[in-house]
């Protein structure tokens, strides 16, 4: 949780980028547990957010999308808040 706030601004979003890096944030996605993989999504999207010119093509690069998609299982797809995230980051990306 204290990685979600940080993110949120734009100052946490650089050190988040600097010091976990999206390649190490898009294999979390694939991760078993779900408080890894929420927590690499959310960040993700900040990262988007804030860092377009530089996450965008990093995030491209280690096939971010792909590992997106497979957030999106059957039993998840009625959670608004869920589906709304993995969109908005897809679009962003």
């Amino acid at each position: 949780m204290t990685l979600q706030l940080l993110t949120k601004a734009l100052t946490g979003a650089k050190l988040a980028c600097e010091e976990i890096g999206i390649p190490q944030l898009v294999e979390m996605l694939r991760h078993p547990s779900e408080v890894m993989y929420t927590t690499a999504l959310y960040v993700l999207n900040q990262l988007l957010w804030h860092l377009p010119n530089y996450s965008r093509p990093e995030f491209r690069h280690c096939n971010g999308q792909l590992n997106l998609i497979y957030l999106l299982e059957a039993n998840r797809l009625n959670d608004s808040n869920w589906l709304l995230i993995c969109l908005d980051t897809l679009r962003m990306a």
